[in-house]
Formats: structure tokens, C-alpha cells, sequence
């Protein structure tokens, strides 16, 4: 959740520094103005790379993290979806189209608000080979548990009501893309059939 972008109410800053108060999460600032962390003074932002550490290390923790950030995200997201259905912010609006990379972990509930899952996909290999050369502070091993936190691939793929793949050029990504884009404004009504 954006810190600084939202209510006070929807940020997770206080309850997470809270909740991980004895782990080492926040980064190390020198700036005297630490003013935006969800609208009030805070003494540092998140350190996203040592939360990582610390709850891809530990499920439990994982779990905390989730117990506390994925309520306040489903808020959020569906308080933006219901603005663009009353509201939407174009003429041209007819589909509302949401990034949830962890959508299949999160059980049945939030499965079901979406009509159409788009999983996007590679090989395991690819998936390992990009996260290394994202992060390369991390270890392969670090890499690894991150993959293993998550269902694999493959059983999204099964899950999935279209899959885009990506495994090769831009220029395939951008075919993959347009071929989903067609899936999905034929589908676009989703399970009313307006």
C-alpha cells in the first residue's frame, strides 16, 4: 500500500513496523523530513529488501505480513473498481483490469470477484533467471525461496482463464498481449452476460 497515497485508515506503515518491531525493516535515512509515510511523521520508510529477508525466511511471518496488508489492498482495490464502474476515469472504459500477483495464494474469495484471470506466464527457468537479474543482491537461494513461496507456475497456468506467455522478445510479449486482449473483449461481460 502506498504510503502517502491514501487514508491514514487504509495504511499498513504503523501496523507493520509494529508488528515486525523486533526485526531490522526500515531503512537507514539520513533525511530530517520523513513526513508522508500514510500522512504522518514516521521515523523511516520500509526497507522492502529486509521485510523480504525477514518473512521470506520465516512463514509465519509471511503470514503476519499477508494477515495485515492483503484486507487493507482488497479495501482499497475494490473501493477503486466500484469508483471506475460509478465514475470511470475515460469515455472509453469498459473493462477494469487488476495486478494481483499473488491472486491463486489468497484462497476462493478473491477468485471469485474476478470473471476473467489472465495469469502471466514463463518457464521456471526464466522466472529464476529474471529474479536474479532484477535483484542481484540476492542470493540464487534467496531467489529460490521466494519462487517456492508462491504455487507454482504451472498450476496457475491450470487455474488460469487465459494465459500469456512470456518467455521470449518484446515483440512476442506484445502478440501474446494483443492475442489476450481479444480473449477478453470477447468475454468482457464476465459471468452476468449483459
Amino acid at each position: 500500500l502506498v504510503p502517502g497515497k491514501m487514508k491514514e485508515e487504509d495504511c499498513a506503515y504503523h501496523r507493520i513496523v509494529a508488528a515486525f518491531s523486533g526485526d531490522d525493516i526500515l531503512e537507514v535515512s539520513n533525511a530530517s523530513d520523513t513526513k508522508g509515510h500514510c500522512g504522518s511523521n514516521a521515523p523511516a520508510p520500509i526497507d522492502r529488501r529486509k521485510l523480504g529477508d525477514v518473512i521470506f525466511r520465516d512463514p509465519a511471518k509471511r503470514r503476519k505480513l499477508n494477515g495485515i496488508t492483503h484486507p487493507l489492498i482488497s479495501k482499497v482495490m475494490m473501493k477503486q473498481i466500484v469508483c471506475e464502474d460509478f465514475k470511470p476515469s475515460s469515455n472509453d472504459t469498459s473493462i477494469v483490469a487488476v495486478d494481483i500477483p499473488l491472486l491463486f495464494e489468497v484462497g476462493l474469495k478473491m477468485k471469485l470477484i474476478f470473471a476473467i484471470k489472465v495469469v502471466v506466464a514463463c518457464s521456471s527457468g526464466i522466472q529464476l533467471e529474471r529474479l536474479i537479474n532484477r535483484n542481484p543482491d540476492l542470493t540464487v537461494e534467496q531467489c529460490n525461496k521466494r519462487i517456492a513461496s508462491q504455487i507454482p507456475v504451472h498450476e496457475k497456468v491450470e487455474m488460469a482463464d487465459i494465459v500469456v506467455w512470456n518467455n521470449g522478445s518484446m515483440d512476442d510479449l506484445i502478440k501474446e498481449v494483443e492475442v489476450a486482449r481479444e480473449k477478453i473483449l470477447s468475454r468482457k461481460h464476465g459471468y452476468i452476460g449483459i
